[in-house]
């Protein structure tokens, strides 16, 4: 699920995509159907009416407080575009990371992305992080992404060094 600190909720349904509350889960409307299956949504720190959420093969953002969405840009991985997104999470400082999935001669190979400025560019900070993500924690300017098999470090929220 993600709040947006005011009043908005935005919970993902596997079976019937994602629902919005706006008044602090009193109701809630179907905002996008289940064409393909959602796997994560999150809010800006920054900006309480930005929503990003991780579909399938797809990234969406909301501008309006979760009511309508659109596609953003998405990462590629060695020229090939993801086939799966499994996570996406904000930042404090608003930089957008997606984990995703993309075919390599028949075999998943996993990457993470940053996007500093709202999903319009990707840099692709860490080869091989498998499927699962396990944990973003923040440290001030320094920063740890880690799943069950690898580690990234970042000293300045941009460079990740990938330990073992």
């Amino acid at each position: 699920p993600a709040f947006n600190g005011a009043s908005t909720f935005i919970v993902i349904d596997e079976t019937s995509g994602l629902w919005l509350s706006s008044d602090s889960g009193v109701s809630w409307t179907k905002v996008l159907g289940s064409e393909g299956q959602f796997h994560a949504v999150a809010s800006n720190p920054l900006f309480p009416t930005i929503f990003y959420a991780a579909k399938a093969e797809k990234i969406l953002m909301s501008s309006d407080a979760g009511i309508s969405w659109v596609e953003v840009s998405s990462p590629l991985i060695n020229s090939q575009p993801i086939t799966e997104f499994l996570d996406i999470e904000l930042l404090d400082d608003g930089s957008i990371l997606a984990w995703g999935l993309a075919d390599n001669d028949g075999q998943d190979l996993g990457q993470v992305f940053i996007s500093v400025d709202s999903a319009v560019i990707w840099t692709n900070i860490g080869d091989a992080i498998g499927e699962s993500r396990s944990s973003v924690t923040s440290l001030g300017s320094s920063e740890i992404i880690a799943n069950d098999q690898y580690y990234f470090l970042s000293t300045n929220l941009t460079l990740y060094t990938l330990a073992r």
